[in-house]
Parts: structure tokens; sequence; C-alpha cells
């Protein structure tokens, strides 16, 4: 049957009948937060299709390259961390001398 029925010449026309509505703009983050997982599938891709064309001496070198690098930055938090001890023993040590000689004058 004819769907012009109803008395509305443009019934058949469902363009006319309801525009279509502008889907609104999306959040600036969202946006950048799509963006930002987008590139890193495009470089993980691309990392995951290099790693697999990898020889095993290729690889055997990236892990030891890549220990090496863990390696290197433990050495400079264990450096940094031990520094910072010495400095506290030696303010503190100084702190006990001034109590022991005040005790002693006491």
């Amino acid at each position: 049957m004819d769907e012009k029925q109803d008395g509305d010449p443009n019934a058949s026309d469902n363009k006319q009948a309801h525009p279509q509505i502008k889907k609104p703009r999306q959040n600036w983050l969202t946006r950048l937060i799509r963006h930002i997982k987008r590139e890193l599938h495009k470089h993980r891709t691309a990392r995951e299709k290099k790693k697999a064309d990898e020889t095993p001496a290729d690889r055997a070198a990236r892990r030891t390259a890549n220990a090496t690098y863990v390696i290197a930055i433990f050495t400079i938090v264990l450096a940094i961390s031990t520094t910072w001890t010495l400095v506290e023993i030696r303010r503190g040590g100084a702190d006990t001398h001034a109590l022991a000689t005040a005790a002693s004058v006491c």
C-alpha cells in the first residue's frame, strides 16, 4: 500500500520529513584520547611486525640492550640513594656530637 495515505505528501521522502540531526562534536579530551590510542596502535602494530621479522641474533642484541638500560637506571638510583644516606649519616653524627658535648657540660 502507499505510505502517502497519512495526508503528508512528503511521507515517502524521509530525508525531507525528518532532517538528520548533526551529531555534536566530541569533547577535546575524548578526541585527544582517541588520537593517542590510534597512534599507539599504529606504532604497536609496526613494532610487532618488526619483532616478528627479527632474527634470533637481533632479538638477543635487543634484549641485552634493554637489560643494560635497566641496569644503568638501577645503578643511578642506587647511587643517589646511597649518597642521600651518607649525607643523612653525617648530619646525624654532627647532631649526636653536639648532644654529647651539651650533656657532658651539665
